[in-house]
Order: C-alpha cells, then structure tokens, then sequence
C-alpha cells in the first residue's frame, strides 16, 4: 500500500471513530478520504480503494456501510440532511464501529504495529 492510500484509510478509520463518538456526521463519499481519492463518479468505479480491492465491489458494498445506510434509510425514510447522518442511538453506534473497524482489517499488519 503506497503512501497516498495509506493515509486516507487512515483518515477513513478516524472518520468513523468520529462518527462512533457522536463527532461528525457521515456525508457518504462528501466526507470520505478513500472516495476522494478513489471514486470516479462518472464511470462508478472505485479503482485501487483498499475496501474496493478488498470486496471486489464498487461503493462499499459488502462491508459494514451498507447496514449503516440501510439503518438511516430505515430511520429517515423521505431521505435525510446532514445533520441527521450521525450515530445517536446504539445501533448506529455499533454499525460506526463496524465499519471503522473493518477499515482497520485493511491497514496492512507492517503499518499496524506504527
């Protein structure tokens, strides 16, 4: 993993412990370092994302972002603001976790132990 990718998993796992802790709302790919490196909107693809790599799916399906989306479709059905997209109940908390902790699966182990 080149430096470029390691750092915005980096600040994608801190994101989501933000999130976690009630500290930022989750604006999807606005607020999303790996995306702002990664995604390509306009051809839908995810092109060297580690979670991209990791899935072999586009959008950060198969991962634990999907429940989190799912749970905030479920709770804001007519859609949602921003403000809105943060973990205020257990079950948001916990999906946050899920998903920064899945981030973390993704840090090489020779990049973990810094």
């Amino acid at each position: 993993m080149n430096k470029r990718t390691h750092r915005a998993l980096q600040e994608s796992i801190l994101k989501w412990g933000l999130i976690a802790k009630g500290e930022m709302p989750d604006l999807g790919s606005d607020n999303c370092s790996l995306c702002s490196e990664f995604l390509d909107l306009e051809a839908a693809t995810c092109g060297g994302c580690p979670v991209a790599e990791a899935t072999g799916l586009v959008g950060c399906q198969n991962t634990p972002y999907v429940a989190w989306l799912a749970e905030m479709e479920k709770r804001h059905p007519e859609g949602w603001e921003d403000e809105d997209a943060v973990a205020d109940t257990p079950k948001l908390v916990k999906l946050a976790l899920a998903e920064r902790d899945f981030l973390r699966s993704l840090v090489p182990m020779k990049r973990r132990a810094r």
